[in-house]
């Protein structure tokens, strides 16, 4: 494939990642609103399968992607600067879901999924939920803020 090529699959990429990241922010809040514990549970396991099937191939296309276009464009990675911060952003992101959203994620869904309704400790779970939200925003930032530098090649240093 050609450079050009190689940019497509890496925006697309991009778009599946940050897109299934956004879209679970939409579907813990609407489970969330149902107060009913399975409702819950469910929702937060659709996520976690949606992350298996979506966030990480998306993350692993936008690497493969990014990489394969700047060898064909023949640019340094870690000499352009553009490039290598949005890889220290895109790392970032990838961090922060790998240690702390995934764990939370597997929290809450435990948390409702072992009550029937009144039993659940809502206070409990409206606290990790505030957390599981506050911390996707953070991976999505990074990310997001790749693409801006990505879009617009700001002058920055490379190593």
């Amino acid at each position: 494939m050609g450079p050009v090529e190689w940019r497509l699959f890496h925006v697309l990429a991009v778009v599946l990642f940050l897109g299934n990241l956004v879209t679970s922010l939409f579907w813990a809040a609407h489970a969330r609103r149902s107060r009913s514990p399975a409702v819950v549970a469910h929702g937060f396991a659709g996520i976690r399968r949606s992350d298996l099937w979506f966030t990480l191939p998306g993350a692993l296309g936008i690497v493969v992607g990014g990489v394969a276009a700047a060898i064909r464009l023949e640019l340094s990675i870690f000499g352009t600067g553009w490039v290598v911060w949005a890889i220290g952003l895109l790392g970032m992101g990838l961090v922060v879901l790998a240690t702390v959203r995934l764990g939370l994620q597997r929290d809450l869904e435990e948390l409702v999924g072992a009550g029937s309704g009144d039993d659940v400790p809502w206070s409990e779970f409206e606290l990790l939920y505030r957390y599981w939200r506050t911390w996707t925003l953070i991976a999505i930032a990074g990310p997001l803020c790749a693409v801006l530098l990505m879009t617009y090649r700001p002058p920055l240093p490379g190593f």
